[in-house]
């Protein structure tokens, strides 16, 4: 086709997480890549969907990102959707981060929570012109479900880019299926034989075909992930030497980095609880461990029931959220990556540091294995002896920590956001010529 596809992208993901924080997830920058990358194409044009209440918050991502300036969006604005706006911003400003939590938030959260319940029960009085939306044959979410409005437009190809089953997979997270109004419930409820998918890795797209036999499994399409091109190795000594100081990394030390967030399925304590075993047993002190991400008071209470009568305090440094232009930096400064997770869509933060020329450790389940192939050490995420074997390995023997630094370069260029963006458009086109 030679006409350009007019593509609505649904930003409601770009309005939560605009400012930087350890709020911003994973999902946040892959949606944000995949539109970097869809403008830098001549052959769609794009125009933003928001949900109403989700309109002030849009135009604040706008405001901070001038690279965007030019994009339209398709809204309602009147008193009652700034209104709407400002509700949702006061509840996501209070949200229960780490254990920052008090009577206050709490007070916000309970109220601004059941007013967007109950106004979005009643949207019908919200909704945008039909005829805009029609202008676009093209409807692309980057992980949520697409609105009422959205699916009741018939000329209109839908696509969804699924991230993981998590809320299905594990127990741990089941009960966020029972949550009415959970992201996760509203898109799995949505998922049809008709529209169209993207899954970030084969793994997920097995998954969703295992879990939903609603789907047809020729409308999933696999697109692997890229990397920011700001990953890259970094060996400017007076920029690693700041970024040390600024995340209290003694300058003495060798380090081993892990970025996640602190929840049971990314198995951090796993990690931790074996290099204390690891550095103890081989009587090891140049060697610390950098805790990246946010942390939960819960957490540390669990880590130090684990580590019970062991004196590893001086030796794990928590260096909480990493600013962006920080990550490469550490990534490549660091001796080790390791991520051990349980359960991953993808695993974006093992292909950054790939991409950073760092050896990994990471677990041999889920999507993980797709992104590392054999460019680190694969571990079973339950084995004690595997993980305390792959510290050894990788911090004895030099020489396999620089061929897994070279081999991690070359494989990370398998991927990229033009190659994952290429394959989806060149769907698009498809679904549209057929």
């Amino acid at each position: 086709m030679s006409e350009k596809i007019k593509l609505l992208f649904d930003a409601n993901i770009l309005s939560y997480d605009y400012k930087k924080s350890a709020s911003r997830s994973g999902i946040f920058f892959v949606a944000l890549n995949v539109l970097k990358e869809f403008m830098k194409r001549e052959d769609i044009e794009i125009c933003l969907y928001v949900q109403p209440s989700n309109v002030l918050g849009i135009h604040k991502f706008l405001e901070a990102s001038p690279e965007f300036s030019n994009l339209s969006v398709i809204e309602k604005t009147n008193l009652f959707t700034y209104f709407l706006g400002l509700v949702e911003y006061w509840k996501y400003s209070c949200r229960k981060l780490d254990q920052k939590d008090n009577f206050f938030k709490k007070v916000v959260r309970f109220f601004t929570t059941r007013i967007s319940k109950f106004f979005n029960q009643y949207d019908f009085f919200l909704k945008l012109d039909e005829n805009l939306l029609k202008e676009c044959r093209i409807y692309f979410s980057p992980n949520q479900a697409p609105p009422r409005q959205i699916l009741n437009i018939e000329n209109m190809y839908r696509f969804v880019l699924l991230h993981d089953a998590i809320p299905i997979v594990l127990d741990d997270y089941f009960f966020n299926m029972k949550i009415r109004n959970s992201w996760f419930k509203q898109l799995f409820n949505t998922l049809n034989e008709k529209d169209y998918y993207f899954t970030n890795s084969e793994y997920t797209k097995q998954d969703f075909i295992k879990y939903c036999d609603k789907l047809n499994p020729e409308h999933l399409t696999t697109t692997l992930l890229g990397a920011n091109e700001n990953f890259y190795p970094v060996s400017d000594e007076e920029k690693i030497n700041m970024v040390r100081k600024k995340y209290k990394i003694p300058s003495d030390k060798k380090f081993i980095f892990s970025l996640c967030t602190i929840e049971p399925r990314k198995n951090l304590i796993f990690a931790v609880k074996n290099f204390v075993k690891f550095i103890n047993d081989n009587n090891i002190d140049d060697l610390v461990f950098v805790m990246g991400g946010g942390h939960w008071q819960a957490f540390l209470d669990l880590l130090d029931k684990e580590l019970s009568g062991i004196n590893y305090k001086d030796k794990i440094i928590k260096a909480g959220y990493v600013d962006d232009e920080d990550l490469p930096v550490l990534y490549s400064a660091s001796e080790i990556f390791v991520y051990t997770s349980l359960y991953e869509g993808f695993g974006l933060p093992v292909l950054e540091a790939m991409q950073c020329g760092c050896a990994c450790i990471t677990s041999n389940v889920t999507s993980i294995p797709e992104v590392i192939g054999d460019a680190g050490i694969q571990v079973n995420p339950k084995s004690d002896e595997e993980m305390v074997d792959a510290y050894k390995k990788m911090y004895y023997d030099k020489n396999f920590q620089h061929q897994c630094r070279e081999k991690a370069i070359e494989r990370s260029k398998q991927f990229s956001w033009q190659k994952c963006t290429g394959i989806m458009i060149d769907k698009f086109k498809e679904v549209l010529d057929s």
